[in-house]
């Protein structure tokens, strides 16, 4: 069954450690090929970013993180990280000094810092949207969308940008569904030895 939007609330992440921890673990779902090769499990990968989500600048800072709670309850449904021209995104990621961290942040995160610093005044980013795997096929990810966008307009947001996988066909559909539009297609974040991984870029003019 599917939820209504009375029955969702949708707010920007708290603060708190443990639901910090559930909304890093859902981010680690929004791409299968970006935090895999970060880390091995949506545990370990919530573990290594948690610390810093309270760090402004970072591109997981809980500011930048909109949930889908069900009223009531505190346990995020979904997540959708966004990216605007005001977003602080100066950040010295440099502290995960491990290998696999560095190769994300040089073939993946320092590229959509340098979007993020380019795109116009007007412009939002989403750079990931994930409803938890047990409660897909319920509504939730285009009423978290659907939100998202109202919010935006009222923040006198004009376009929402977002890259989606060609092959996710399912998250094409509800972007399309919502006013998104394909405006190209590139190459997007794979690992070595990986074929290369398509994307589209899509946009949706929300004025």
């Amino acid at each position: 069954m599917a939820f209504s939007a009375s029955e969702l609330t949708f707010n920007r992440a708290g603060k708190g450690a443990e639901h910090l921890q559930q909304v890093a673990q859902l981010i680690y779902g929004t791409d299968e090929h970006i935090y895999p090769a970060w880390r091995d499990t949506d545990k370990e990968f919530a573990d290594l970013i948690v610390p810093w989500m309270c760090a402004k600048g970072f591109i997981f800072f809980h500011r930048n993180i909109y949930v889908a709670r069900r009223y009531g309850h505190t346990n995020p449904l979904g997540v959708l990280v966004s990216l605007d021209a005001r977003t602080n995104v100066k950040f010295d990621y440099s502290v995960f000094e491990d290998k696999r961290s560095q190769f994300v942040f040089k073939n993946y995160l320092s590229k959509v810092v340098a979007e993020r610093q380019s795109i116009p005044e007007d412009t939002a980013m989403i750079i990931g949207l994930c409803v938890d795997p047990l409660l897909r096929n319920k509504s939730i990810a285009s009423e978290l969308l659907g939100s998202y966008i109202e919010r935006m307009r009222n923040n006198n947001i004009s376009t929402i940008r977002l890259d989606c996988l060609v092959e996710n066909t399912k998250a094409l559909k509800l972007y399309k569904s919502m006013g998104f539009e394909i405006i190209s297609k590139s190459y997007g974040f794979n690992r070595p030895g990986e074929p290369e991984v398509e994307i589209y870029t899509l946009e949706n003019n929300i004025r």
